[in-house]
């Protein structure tokens, strides 16, 4: 008999890693409890109809094979590619062209064309990167102890064009601003999105959301392989013995055990029920429940005005990005706009209505000759605030992102926030639930059940 796994959380990482396991026949319990402290909070008026439009840039091989795996098709999922757009104070919105080249000669077509970038500085970015190349130059091995902006600054980037272009780039990709993030994980981030196959551009669906939509056919698939599910109000407290998970208990006073375990919530939430041993003993626990989060603040909403083809458009100001994009969520077609903000603290404690008029004020910008900004064309609106939205790259420190194998032999981490080199929540969710089934599927003594203290022993 194979072992018992149990999984902590219903995020979209742990039904990844239940439903890989499930299907190498490992039995599998998922705990369902109510993550309060990673909650969104929407306005007073929250939405019945309105889509919300998830963005994928990079490498998405994890999502799209899990959508073939689960047999949801193109239509069905609603992908479709949008061009990166920047809008400055000189100029209209410039698209970064993306042309059907091999990579990386479409990343440097598109950044030689960019006409947002003033020629001086896309000349000094071209010869930059032709020198790494060529070998002349290296990137600094200290990368790491300085922000972005003291390297984009270096390598000749005004202050004018990293305020317009890199800074609300670097807050669409990363989450921060350029001096709240490290260099290196900026240039990493980069390579990651411009210099692989075009394949890999941003890619935006509406509804319903592709995360939702995996959720919903992962939990159909697990309920008939008679996964178990059960709710729990919370998770209170992890009981480890000697190196050793030996059970987790409920609020309800509810006693679960299992052969492995494998904790699927927000880090925040995994840290009030660790036990504080472990906190004050292992680094990377102590790490993780001291990791700093960026908060996002997102308005959307649904306009008559219609568009033919969807825009995502990165610019300064209090709102990082502006995508727009038809959609079929009410009886005639209408246009979903979405204002996001990441990285400003303040703003979370904005009223409903200040945040609301800084949006309409974005879309007037963004969009000075549609009717976007019309109040009495806006339809169904309505504000959400994330405190955690996204774990920073902040100078000078270690990335806060854990591996999924932890210190405790039989237990491990599953979620976006861990370590899979992933850019974007979704796929980093899919392929840290893979890698956690990959490492009990992989493990020499994981095939069969067994007791406490022989289990104690061959590990």
């Amino acid at each position: 008999m194979k072992s018992h796994v149990l999984i902590l959380g219903d995020t979209l990482a742990g039904l990844v890693a239940a439903w890989r396991l499930c299907t190498a026949e490992y039995r599998v319990t998922i705990l369902k409890a109510t993550d309060t402290l990673h909650e969104a909070t929407a306005s007073a008026n929250p939405p019945n109809e309105i889509p919300d439009s998830p963005i994928v840039y990079g490498s998405h091989a994890y999502t799209d094979s899990l959508l073939q795996d689960l047999g949801i098709s193109r239509q069905e999922s609603g992908w479709k590619r949008v061009a990166l757009e920047f809008k400055t104070e000189a100029s209209a919105s410039a698209r970064f062209s993306c042309p059907p080249f091999p990579a990386p000669w479409h990343t440097l077509w598109g950044l030689a064309t960019f006409s947002a970038l003033p020629y001086r500085e896309r000349w000094r970015m071209l010869t930059y990167l032709e020198k790494v190349w060529e070998g002349v130059t290296a990137l600094p091995s200290a990368l790491d102890l300085q922000t972005a902006d003291v390297w984009l600054t270096n390598n000749g980037q005004t202050a004018a064009v990293q305020k317009t272009i890199w800074n609300p780039l670097c807050r669409f990709l990363m989450g921060t601003s350029l001096s709240h993030t490290r260099a290196g994980s900026f240039t990493a981030m980069l390579a990651r999105v411009f210099f692989q196959t075009s394949r890999r551009s941003p890619r935006i669906t509406p509804l319903p959301k592709v995360a939702t939509l995996l959720a919903q056919s992962l939990t159909e698939r697990l309920k008939q392989r008679s996964a178990g599910i059960d709710r729990v109000p919370a998770i209170e407290h992890l009981q480890v013995g000697a190196e050793r998970v030996t059970g987790v208990r409920a609020s309800d006073g509810t006693l679960y055990t299992a052969d492995w375990y494998v904790a699927a919530v927000h880090p925040t939430t995994l840290a009030s029920f660790l036990p504080e041993r472990l906190l004050a003993r292992y680094s990377s626990f102590h790490q993780m429940s001291q990791a700093p989060f960026s908060p996002m603040v997102r308005f959307t909403g649904l306009s008559d005005h219609t568009i033919t083809t969807p825009r995502l458009i990165l610019h300064d100001g209090r709102f990082s990005w502006t995508l727009c994009h038809p959609t079929d969520a009410s009886k005639d077609h209408a246009t979903l706009l979405s204002c996001v903000s990441t990285g400003d603290a303040a703003f979370l404690s904005e009223s409903d209505d200040r945040i609301q008029a800084c949006a309409l004020d974005t879309l007037h910008t963004v969009f000075p000759d549609h009717p976007f900004s019309n109040p009495e064309r806006l339809h169904r609106s309505h504000i959400t605030r994330q405190p955690l939205g996204f774990v920073p790259h902040m100078p000078g420190t270690e990335p806060s992102r854990p591996s999924n194998q932890t210190p405790i032999r039989n237990f491990l981490l599953a979620g976006s926030w861990t370590d899979t080199n992933a850019s974007t929540e979704i796929e980093s969710a899919i392929a840290s639930g893979n890698l956690c089934a990959e490492i009990l599927l992989d493990h020499p003594r994981a095939l069969t059940s067994r007791n406490p203290a022989t289990y104690d022993a061959t590990l």
